[in-house]
């Protein structure tokens, strides 16, 4: 039976409108691999702050490296766009 490891990170509220989900998958025989492609990118772009807190030109370092080095052929990626109603609460 395989195993997965999850990773899930929200956006929080963007511009009072739009809430950002996303989720990683990764299978447990390459959970290593990623994890250690994922610091190497972090180390290599200079981004050593949430995403965030981050220039646009380490966005864009970061971003180049994760196409790059083909961080997407370990991992399936699951992204949801909710957008909010000015009566709903969160």
């Amino acid at each position: 039976m395989k195993k997965f490891t999850s990773y899930t990170d929200e956006s929080g509220i963007v511009k009072k409108r739009k809430f950002i989900v996303a989720t990683v998958i990764v299978n447990n025989s390459t959970r290593e691999t990623f994890e250690q492609l994922l610091e190497s990118i972090e180390t290599e772009s200079g981004k050593r702050k949430k995403w965030t807190d981050v220039g646009v030109q380490t966005r864009i370092r970061y971003t180049k490296l994760l196409l790059k080095k083909d961080i997407f052929n370990l991992c399936t990626v699951f992204i949801a766009f909710i957008y909010l109603k000015k009566n709903m609460l969160l």
